[in-house]
């Protein structure tokens, strides 16, 4: 008795201990036992954080990952912070900026908090670093802290919600642990190759003597029955020969060194997540890394690319590791991490780009990850936006004397054209069958989560109806038990009536495999909820939709060009003038840069870049993102709107036509071969103009849609010269109708719309037409609620339609007085300035700017229009 005390008391005292690593899970998930770190001091935290033993740390870590480190608090977090901002400037306006600003410097985490969770991420004990690293990971994704904003009305151009210094702090700790990472993981994929090949080796050879020594014993025991002792002796050897329950096998072996790998790949996953986050959200931090850490970069995010390419390639093979899904999924998202993560890091930065030129090994692994089959698709098309990003930074690396840049950029055409262009053909690729059947598995799921709650709540509802009763729980039980019978009964009765004796047969059937699926007879099967089918169908539309907004994404960067980069005027002068009145000085400086800016617009795509384009205009790349377009609102317009979709699929879309918008702007503007002939400028012309007809309602798929072929229209009208010639009465009205929108989302397609008007406005066209616009832009002028990019539109393109003085040839000087476009204008310099003002805090400093160049010259026109009358 006292050792069994003993033994429970024993017990006790562990359940109450602060909990080992079995206790917590070796991810960033919190149980639900995790500390509330709501009442403990930041000290204490720090402390915790610190503590010599790691299960109080992994404690303390997990802790946190759970409440102000969580990605769903995070992004509350931030999502308030930015309402809360936008309101006050929506009531208070630009006096209210400056102090929404101010608060909303203060910092979610502390510095000290920050710094020591990233100290963990180099822990050794492998758990602790997960959740560090999980914490870390969320900071970077979701918090509004990591986010570069600058305070241009202060003229400071620096960052004020977080010092960058500590960002690229915890970018190196990111590096370090990385580094580590890598080099775990080849040790350990080496040891557990070895160890399977000689655990193999093992098994097969051990395998036959042990038969073979048990059959010797029973043959001798048969022919020996007299003898006793014989007999004896081979029981005992017999039963030495088996093996207890604890041995270490090694099987177990690898099993165990499995498990290890899979940590590895797990926290060199969340690194590289949490590092690509923080180089593509503050770009400072990745400045202040340097060019040991650019090595660093390349170094590491290359070669957990290579090793995962070898743990995908060779998996089963001879010599490889054999690995089950969760680690092979473990490899594959450290990869697409990994080439993200580069990816991201490589825009804009030339000495990133210099220090991977001089590395050729990592060009060829980015060459071979987009070659291999076996990589994730995210990874190959990181891999290929990276390469792109190489080639169009290329020319701005080079010295105005060198002589091999031609040569470096056909080597870097031919990669390009070799290996990314087929791989974003067929990635370019919109399905709306597999997009319908994807988005209703979604809504299956969730009808089943709703319904789900409605029968919870139907229970909590009787249960507090029975409580209500005061029944006792024998009438209960007596009383289910006769409603289940009559069920039961009728249900049989029915059947019976309604079926032949096969019918009867097939059915008992089907009812007994119901019935022993029902009870676990289906091999141990696990009963998913209704929340995990929904998980699942979300993972699978995403698996399916994300490669191709990439794709989009990274043709959208090639089409671009590698033209130098457009420097608009300074904003970090001082916005002190609250009623924007401008002095002599300003008109000089605003006038300058007009002048400046209208010159450089001029300049086409470079020279360099025909011979790339030729081919991506040969692969048919342009016309393809336009069909994707298409396909999508082709599925809004047959009843799939935004309205009968999950809201993860109309985000999604959504964002994905806009990205095509931008892409297939690029080609226009800049891939000068395609659509170049009238007829084919025409052909794609008529194909945009057809999708803008119908209604849009409150389908935000279809608004977003319809914005981005209205940026296509207006891109080939700008740069195909040869198409606002061939534009017809029908146009016009299409145009015209765009105006008719509204709604602040529909802001872009009124705007655009204006523009192309503007543009057919400046060819020669009769008074109708003339009278037929201005009716349109008046009306647009007299809405109150209208935003300030489109009033800047509309009086930039009726300054230059009435430009003209009447000696002029062409001039409608008589449409200009006749529809009192003067008064409107003396109206609207007013307002316009004052909605400038609103928007100082929202709109970006370029707006800004461009509003004030705007407003500018509407004074200048009324003064020269009232001198010329």
């Amino acid at each position: 008795m006292g050792k069994a005390t003993k033994r429970n008391r024993n017990k006790k005292k562990s359940r109450g201990s602060a909990g080992g690593p079995t206790s917590v899970p070796p991810n960033h998930n919190v149980p639900s036992t995790a500390a509330d770190t709501s009442t403990s001091s930041s000290a204490g935290i720090l402390g915790r954080i610190r503590h010599g033993d790691p299960r109080v740390r992994l404690g303390a870590l997990t802790a946190l990952s759970a409440t102000v480190l969580s990605a769903d608090v995070l992004s509350a977090d931030a999502d308030a912070a930015a309402a809360a901002a936008s309101r006050n400037d929506d009531i208070m306006g630009a006096n209210s900026s400056r102090s929404s600003k101010n608060n909303s410097n203060k910092k979610n985490v502390s510095d000290g908090l920050l710094k020591a969770i990233a100290e963990r991420i180099l822990d050794p004990d492998v758990p602790v670093a997960l959740n560090a690293a999980g914490c870390i990971s969320n900071y970077t994704q979701f918090s509004s802290d990591v986010e570069d904003a600058y305070d241009f009305s202060a003229g400071s151009g620096s960052n004020i919600v977080r010092n960058s210094s500590i960002l690229a702090g915890i970018g190196e700790v990111l590096l370090g642990r990385i580094d580590k990472c890598r080099t775990d993981i080849e040790r350990m994929g080496q040891g557990l190759a070895a160890a399977a090949t000689v655990t193999a080796s093992e098994v097969a050879a051990a395998a036959t003597p042990d038969h073979v020594e048990e059959a010797d014993i029973m043959d001798t025991a048969d022919a020996n029955t007299t003898d006793t002792c014989s007999k004896n002796k081979m029981r005992k050897k017999k039963k030495k020969t088996k093996p207890t329950s604890n041995a270490v096998t090694p099987h177990n072996t690898v099993e165990k060194m499995m498990r290890s790998l899979d940590q590895q790949w797990v926290l060199a996953n969340l690194c590289l997540t949490a590092l690509s986050a923080l180089v593509e959200r503050s770009p400072t931090a990745l400045e202040r890394l340097g060019g040991d850490g650019h090595v660093s970069l390349i170094n590491d995010t290359v070669g957990i690319l290579s090793l995962a390419a070898q743990f995908l390639t060779t998996a089963g093979s001879n010599g490889g590791v054999i690995m089950d899904d969760a680690t092979t999924k473990s490899v594959s998202d450290a990869a697409s991490s990994s080439a993200r993560c580069i990816h991201s890091a490589l825009d804009e930065n030339l000495p990133l780009l210099r220090s991977l030129l001089s590395t050729p090994t990592a060009l060829q692994t980015l060459v071979s990850t987009i070659e291999s089959g076996t990589m994730p698709s995210l990874a190959r098309l990181h891999c290929a936006g990276a390469l792109v990003t190489c080639r169009h930074l290329l020319p701005r690396t080079a010295s105005a004397n060198d002589d091999c840049l031609d040569a470096k950029l056909d080597e870097m055409d031919g990669v390009v054209t070799s290996v990314v262009l087929p791989l974003l053909v067929q990635y370019l690729d919109y399905r709306p069958d597999v997009a319908n059947a994807l988005a209703a598995r979604i809504m299956a799921s969730e009808k089943d989560i709703l319904a789900e709650m409605e029968e919870a709540r139907m229970e909590r509802e009787v249960e507090k109806e029975v409580k209500g009763r005061h029944e006792s729980a024998r009438s209960i039980a007596r009383r289910q038990k006769a409603i289940k019978e009559q069920k039961r009964a009728a249900a049989a009765t029915a059947a019976v009536e309604g079926m032949d004796e096969d019918e009867m047969k097939g059915d008992s059937n089907l009812s007994k495999a119901a019935q022993e699926g029902a009870e676990g007879g289906g091999g141990g099967n696990v009963v998913e909820t209704a929340e995990d089918l929904y998980d699942k169908a979300v993972e699978a539309w995403r698996a399916s939709c994300l490669p191709l907004k990439l794709a989009v994404e990274v043709t959208a960067n090639l089409c671009a060009g590698s033209g130098q980069d457009q420097v608009g005027p300074s904003f970090e002068r001082g916005m002190e003038d609250d009623e924007m009145m401008w002095n002599s000085d300003d008109e000089a400086d605003l006038v300058a840069a007009s002048s400046a800016s209208s010159s450089r617009g001029a300049a086409k795509s470079n020279s360099k870049d025909e011979k790339l384009f030729a081919e991506v205009v040969r692969m048919n790349v342009p016309d393809r993102v336009v069909e994707v377009v298409k396909a999508i609102m082709n599925m809004s317009s047959c009843g799939s709107n935004s309205g009968s979709v999950p809201d993860v699929v109309g985000e999604d879309l959504c964002e994905l036509l806009s990205k095509s918008g931008v892409c297939a702007t690029n080609a226009a503007c800049s891939v000068n071969v395609w659509a170049e002939a009238p007829e084919a400028s025409r052909k794609v012309w008529s194909d945009l103009c057809i999708m803008t007809k119908g209604s849009l309602g409150d389908d935000s798929i279809a608004v977003a849609g319809r914005a981005a072929v209205i940026s296509i229209m207006l891109s080939l009208l700008r740069d195909r010269s040869a198409l606002v010639s061939s534009i017809g009465e029908e146009d016009l009205k299409t145009i015209l109708a765009q105006l008719g929108h509204e709604g602040d989302e529909m802001v872009d397609i009124r705007r655009d719309a204006v523009a192309m008007l503007g543009i057919l406005c400046s060819a020669p066209h009769s008074d109708a037409v003339n009278a037929a616009v201005c009716d349109a832009f008046l009306a647009a002028l007299t809405r109150d609620d209208e935003r300030v990019a489109v009033l800047a539109e509309v009086l930039n393109v009726m300054m230059d339609m009435y430009s003209a003085d009447e000696t002029d040839e062409g001039n409608h000087e008589e449409i200009f007085k006749q529809k009192n476009v003067l008064q409107a204008f003396q109206r609207m310099a007013p307002i316009l300035k004052r909605k400038i003002s609103l928007e100082r805090g929202v709109a970006s400093p370029a707006e800004i700017e461009m509003w004030k160049e705007t407003s500018l010259n509407t004074s200048r026109f009324i003064k020269y229009k009232k001198g010329h009358m």
